[in-house]
């Protein structure tokens, strides 16, 4: 609501331009991060059944040999030959869940962030108007008077986008911390179960997708932190 708020005081047309260009960013990152996720969700969905395919396709000896298997190694404390189904049906809403939770939050997180750097964006288009070289070239009361209001202006801003920085990391810093340390568990796991699966691509496959998504996930964290510190930097360096 206070985000809403300061963007609703916006008047100058530069500005509202400004604040439309990072929500679009921020638009931009929730799509892509949807698409990929109910892609990969999609691509397993539909090796794991492959795999059921085949065995069921195989002569009867073969397949008894061949007992269908979860790619995601779970352990359950039933008969897993006899409620199969049922055991994939509860895995893939689980893993639905999670990855759903993971990337609303993420796509939040981002937006968040988005808008704060289109806050900053202003406050230095608002330095750079009030210290304009026509007002410059001439200094006049009246020049003063908006030159002063201008960067009051500025300040007020970069006040406010430096306020809901903070807000945001105590909002979600302990819930940052853990998933910071699951990521690093998971990434940890995943490695030594594909140093441990040999030659199978099967098991080869998911433990990669978990690797891969919980790379990038840390890589864009990190990305879209560094990237409200340069537009912070960025207010100074205009100034």
């Amino acid at each position: 609501m206070e985000l809403q708020h300061i963007l609703n005081e916006l008047r100058d047309k530069n500005e509202i331009a400004i604040a439309e260009k990072y929500s679009c960013i921020a638009n931009r990152y929730t799509i892509a991060f949807t698409a990929l996720v109910v892609s990969g969700i999609f691509v397993s969905i539909i090796v794991q059944f492959w795999s059921i395919l085949i065995n069921i396709d195989v002569p009867m000896n073969i397949s008894h040999q061949r007992s269908r298997h979860l790619f995601i190694i779970t352990e359950y404390f039933i008969d897993q030959e006899k409620y199969f189904y049922l055991i994939l049906f509860h895995m893939y809403v689980a893993f639905f869940i999670g990855t759903t939770v993971m990337v609303a939050i993420g796509t939040m997180l981002i937006t968040y962030a988005q808008h704060t750097c289109g806050m900053f964006r202003i406050a230095s288009y608002r330095i750079k108007h009030a210290m304009s070289i026509d007002i410059l070239q001439n200094i006049t009361p009246k020049n003063k008077i908006l030159m002063t209001e201008g960067i009051i202006y500025a300040v007020d801003i970069h006040r406010q986008a430096m306020k809901l920085s903070k807000d945001l990391l105590s909002a979600f810093e302990i819930m940052m911390f853990c998933l910071i340390t699951c990521g690093v568990v998971c990434v940890s796991i995943n490695l030594f179960q594909i140093a441990s699966s040999g030659n199978n691509v099967e098991e080869l496959l998911f433990p990669f997708m978990f690797l891969f998504a919980s790379v990038i996930y840390m890589f864009i964290a990190n990305y879209i932190g560094q990237n409200v510190t340069d537009h912070n930097n960025y207010v100074f360096s205009t100034a």
